[in-house]
Order: structure tokens, then sequence, then C-alpha cells
């Protein structure tokens, strides 16, 4: 197999319009023809493989950024106990059901 085969799966017949305007007699001068426009033009290769863009607004680092900030700028008052006293956890609880 040659370098320039691409695939296993079998060529297909080329259009007569491509004959007969283009002069193309098989895929091969297509895919010379493709490659050389493709060269002209400033154009990636056939086969070259795929371009990962980067969004202009990446919206989920945003949003992390976001929720980093305000646990950052969380801030607990000084009347306000951190802890509660023990006092909350001692002595009858009554079991309230909500129906």
């Amino acid at each position: 197999a040659s370098a320039a085969v691409s695939g296993v799966a079998p060529a297909l017949p080329l259009k007569r319009i491509d004959r007969v305007a283009l002069g193309i007699q098989s895929i091969n001068d297509e895919r010379e023809i493709e490659a050389r426009v493709r060269k002209e033009a400033g154009d990636r290769e056939v086969g070259a493989g795929y371009t990962t863009f980067k969004r202009k607004q990446d919206h989920e680092e945003i949003a992390a950024a976001k929720r980093k900030k305000l646990i950052l700028e969380r801030v607990r008052p000084d009347d306000v106990p951190y802890f509660l006293k023990a006092e909350t956890f001692e002595g009858y609880k009554f079991d309230y059901v909500f129906t």
C-alpha cells in the first residue's frame, strides 16, 4: 500500500462532469488537484487532522471563577457564633413528623 491511500474503502467512480470538464482520469488525479488547490489557497493538507478552537467566552470557566470568588469573599460577621452551643444538644428533644 502506498502513502497516498487513505482508507480501505474502494474508490468511487468519477462523475462524468469531472472527467470531461476537468480532465480527471482517476481518483489519484482528483486528489492531486485537491492538494494543489488547497496549497495555493493556503489551507491545510487533506488529512492533516482536527483543529480545536478556543471559544471566545468559556461559560463553564466563568461560572467556576464566580463560584470561587463567592466562596473566598464569604466572611462570617463577628456577632454570629461559629459553633452551636452545647446546650442545643442537651435535654429532651421532640421528634416531629410532618405529613
